[in-house]
């Protein structure tokens, strides 16, 4: 693994470790282990979300391997971060298999052309909930600023897009696009405000060089989601940006 991704897991699994008691999941009665940044490298196509789910009516369809399996080993009460990482990994990508989001990045992947290789997902925070109320009241504060919780994550993901680079990204959740674009300039990663009229795309400024196409959309899965017509321009959309903009 790549020393910055680790050194950026290191600092998740810190995280974890001093909020966990502070921050149950509701849904468990624990805070999980959250979900860490995978060493993808650069230049790919950028998915998205808010935060990873965790839903004890996930699917794993795996021989000797049930989803109580996964909910009690995200407890993580012998987690290793370096002995253990691959494991939980091989976990997320079982159940992303059979889960509606991963279906749909799958289905996505195809529809724009491209290996799902070269079509990563990604969040701006690591904790797992699915209720984003319950989220929401964890990362802001009562006069509606972001926690420290929530800042140091932000910090985080910030830090991983200036390594991979992508080619383009998708904010997908609405909630997600609206801070992403108050806040990542405070990190040093700013979004141009205005649209690029030419593509219906917005930037982002990853470096003094370079800036990738930025494109907002609702949830690919859930019930806030893309109808189908929705993601079907969506897609339209990325490829057209892709041959006229990137010339891939």
């Amino acid at each position: 693994m790549n020393g910055v991704i680790k050194s950026l897991n290191e600092r998740i699994f810190r995280l974890w470790n001093e909020y966990k008691d502070k921050y149950k999941n509701e849904d468990v009665g624990f805070c999980p282990l959250p979900t860490f940044l995978r060493d993808f490298g650069e230049r790919k196509v950028l998915v998205v979300g808010m935060n990873p789910s965790l839903n004890q009516k996930y699917k794993l369809n795996d021989k000797g391997r049930k989803v109580e399996d996964f909910i009690n080993y995200v407890k993580g009460d012998y987690f290793d971060l370096n002995r253990d990482l691959n494991t939980l990994f091989n976990y997320e990508d079982l159940i992303g298999k059979y889960h509606q989001y991963g279906k749909k990045i799958s289905h996505f992947a195809e529809l724009i052309g491209m290996n799902q290789e070269y079509v990563r997902t990604i969040d701006l925070f690591y904790f797992r909930e699915t209720n984003q109320k319950n989220f929401l009241n964890k990362i802001y504060a009562k006069d509606k600023s972001l926690t420290n919780f929530a800042k140091e994550q932000l910090a985080i993901t910030v830090e991983a897009l200036q390594y991979y680079k992508p080619v383009m990204l998708i904010i997908a959740n609405a909630k997600a696009a609206s801070i992403a674009r108050d806040h990542f300039k405070e990190y040093g990663l700013p979004i141009e405000e205005k649209m690029d009229e030419s593509y219906g795309c917005y930037y982002l400024k990853l470096n003094e060089d370079e800036k990738a196409p930025l494109l907002f959309s609702s949830t690919f899965s859930g019930q806030r989601a893309l109808d189908n017509g929705s993601f079907e321009r969506l897609a339209w959309q990325v490829r057209f940006i892709k041959k006229r903009k990137l010339h891939m």
